[in-house]
């Protein structure tokens, strides 16, 4: 398998299953939290604003929320007044995998978001007689930008290949892609965060103005409601916008929603306790007879229809306001300096990305556009050995294509605004793998002779580091597969990936492995997980993991580069009855370095003797398979390979010394049941010293240790 491929479906590691927006849902208050205690001086600052703010709210609700100064009214459904521009830039932060949202989703969600702030959502219908009559109008929109910070042409949606796309929100190094936020509203794209979030963002005032860290971040299917997210999930980035524009949560700055009832400093919306994924719109437990506004964008009823007039207020007050430098965001001359006012038109770069890069045959491929510098208006494909699907077709922007036979194909596109065209060729882009298992009975593998990659094992990263064998340490025999993680890059994901297994016979299918790992520090959060596939690696469904403390079987923890020792392997056993009955079965032993986000990785990590078999039946050692043994040893001269084979067998021999160079080989040859003897060692080339016996038995390995005096 092409060893790319093994990283193309990566994004499925490390994260949980997807979820409603509890429990974390929006950490907005965690991250300013987490800020501000490491920054108090921060806090009294943002505080003293705060107050001024719930002051001036006050004094507007008793006039209606009517601005004098300006004769605008902002709210009250009323669509008079000066409409602000937000130019907006994507920064997806991708591993080939469904968090590379498409360009669609993005698109869709910009439109989204500016229909709810101009209160042009049909759903507003829904929204209860209480609150319609104060649901308002913030007469802000948002534009993709058109210009970059250099003054480049742009579509607003750039890709970034980042391992950080696992992202931990409390690591301020990681928004290394900011544009000024000064001058444009920056949506990072991630596929999880903090292992079960939804979004977050600062608001304004919390740090001084151009920030790096002042972005929204958002899980993909968190972006809008289209592609990779759902409906339940679109009002998510206009909550998040909301926080940017200095919203709190209905219920106050916490993330408790249904704990304590609280106030956001609005004046018109309700003293609530929130809703957490339940749409009572009849709720009134904070004040008797007081209906709460859980229809609010700013709740997490999943029912959202409405911002108030009071919020409407509040938003264009931190619009116009220098905090946080949210006034030149949205001033006229930065409309022109970001081409959101008037749009410039450019030639694509062009570029695409497919929903999966590794199938098994006749599976439906999606491939979506991707270009930077503009939004092609028209499309043209070319699948060399691909069938299109669906009735699409190749001027489609998404076409879907299926491939019959296994192999690695190439894809060509061409992207075309009124400007001109580009044209991006990918070689071996698609890989087709077949469906029929390599082995269909026991499987034992213990690194002995076997290769990384190889026939059975392929490896994969996003960094530097790969698994290696490594004669240093082994559990069994004298080799073991290596992560050199001491050399690693924060972020890197490592993959082994076995071949295909058909476990459809076996009554109780089980995996068992042993590893070695101890950390460098105790503050060290390396994580190892282990799936499994039953579609040739288009998905992989997470079996076990470990990270931190947890993962390390050897302590204490030290600074120094770990070998271990045989006595430090620990065996494990994986749950894999979730692929019980499978004829096409793979599995993924993937290591992430630094999961935590600290910057630090921890120790090297060694694995050895994998084991697949039926636990009804138990497993057999090769050896014992075979009934070898071996005589005499040490010895001065021949050494007899005795076996007792209860079965046919196809069996070779190599024999190497301890720098692995070969020293003797016996071809490999069918041997019937019953008594058979080999011989070796017969040869004169053989110096008194230390050598390893490596026997291959039907694919499976031994390793034995011999002496010549």
């Amino acid at each position: 398998m092409n060893k790319f491929l093994q990283i193309s479906a990566v994004v499925i590691l490390f994260t949980t299953s997807a979820f409603a927006q509890a429990p974390d849902g929006c950490i907005t208050h965690k991250a300013m939290n987490d800020y501000f205690n490491q920054n108090p001086e921060a806090r009294k600052a943002y505080e003293a604003r705060e107050a001024i703010y719930e002051k001036q709210d006050a004094e507007a609700a008793k006039n209606g929320y009517k601005n004098t100064a300006t004769t605008e009214k902002s709210g009250l459904n009323s669509t008079q007044g000066t409409v602000y521009y937000v130019p907006v830039v994507f920064h997806i932060l991708h591993q080939n995998g469904p968090e590379n949202i498409t360009d669609a989703q993005a698109i869709a969600c910009v439109s989204e978001m500016t229909t709810r702030y101009r209160k042009l959502n049909s759903d507003t219908v829904n929204t209860i007689p209480q609150f319609k009559s104060i649901a308002g109008d913030v007469q802000i929109e948002f534009r993709l930008a058109t210009i970059d910070p250099n003054g480049n042409c742009t579509n607003g949606i750039v890709r970034h290949v980042d391992p950080h796309t696992v992202w931990m929100q409390n690591n301020f190094s990681w928004y290394t892609y900011t544009w000024n936020p000064t001058k444009y509203l920056n949506i990072y794209v991630v596929k999880s965060i903090n292992g079960t979030a939804a979004a977050y963002t600062y608001l304004p005032g919390t740090f001084s103005s151009g920030a790096s860290s002042d972005v929204i971040v958002a899980r993909y299917d968190y972006v809008g409601s289209t592609g990779a997210s759902t409906p339940s999930h679109g009002f998510c980035i206009s909550h998040e916008a909301g926080h940017w524009f200095n919203l709190q949560h209905t219920w106050g700055n916490t993330n408790n929603p249904g704990v304590a009832c609280g106030n956001d400093g609005v004046a018109d919306t309700p003293i609530t306790m929130g809703s957490n994924l339940v749409c009572n719109t009849s709720m009134a437990v904070c004040t008797p007879g007081v209906v709460e506004n859980v229809q609010n964008y700013m709740d997490y009823s999943y029912c959202s229809t409405m911002f108030t007039a009071g919020q409407v207020a509040r938003m264009r007050t931190s619009a116009t306001s220098g905090t946080s430098g949210r006034s030149n965001v949205i001033s006229a001359s930065n409309g022109i300096a970001t081409g959101i006012t008037n749009p410039q038109i450019c030639i694509p770069i062009a570029n695409f990305h497919a929903t999966v890069r590794t199938v098994c045959p006749n599976a439906i491929i999606t491939f979506s556009d991707s270009s930077a510098n503009a939004h092609p208006t028209s499309w043209n494909w070319s699948f060399t050995g691909g069938t299109l699907q669906g009735g699409t077709t190749v001027t489609d922007s998404m076409p879907k294509v299926s491939y019959a036979a296994p192999g690695t194909y190439a894809v060509s596109y061409t992207a075309t605004t009124s400007a001109g065209s580009g044209t991006i060729n990918k070689t071996g882009y698609i890989t087709v793998l077949t469906n029929i298992a390599s082995y269909n009975t026991q499987f034992t593998e213990g690194f002995e002779t076997t290769t990384l990659p190889g026939a059975d094992w392929s490896i994969g990263n996003l960094a530097a580091t790969d698994w290696a064998i490594t004669s240093s340490a082994a559990a069994t025999g004298v080799k073991s597969a290596e992560l050199d993680n001491m050399v690693n890059t924060a972020g890197n994901i490592s993959i082994l990936e076995s071949t295909s297994f058909d476990i459809s016979s076996f009554i109780t299918p089980k995996l068992t492995f042993k590893y070695a790992y101890k950390q460098k520090a105790t503050t060290d959060n390396d994580k190892m997980q282990i799936f499994s596939s039953i579609d040739c690696g288009s998905t992989w469904v997470s079996r076990w993991s470990r990270n931190g403390s947890t993962l390390a079987n050897v302590t204490p923890a030290s600074a120094t580069a770990f070998t271990p020792t045989s006595g430090q392997f620990t065996t494990y056993t994986v749950n894999i009855n979730g692929v019980a009955g499978q004829n096409n079965v793979r599995f993924r032993f993937a290591f992430l370095s630094d999961f935590g986000g600290t910057g630090a990785v921890g120790n090297n990590i060694f694995l050895d003797d994998i084991n697949l078999f039926d636990a009804s039946v138990g497993i057999t050692s090769v050896e014992e398979m075979v009934g070898l043994t071996i005589y005499p040893n040490p010895s001065s001269g021949t050494i007899n390979l005795d076996m007792n084979l209860s079965a046919v067998h196809n069996i070779s021999v190599v024999v190497t010394d301890v720098l692995g160079r070969t020293i003797e080989t016996i071809p490999a040859k069918e041997y019937s049941a019953g008594a058979t003897s080999l011989a070796i060692a017969q040869k004169k080339v053989y110096q008194p010293g230390v050598y390893f016996i490596n026997m291959d038995v039907d694919g499976k390995q031994i390793t034995k240790k011999i002496i010549i005096q």
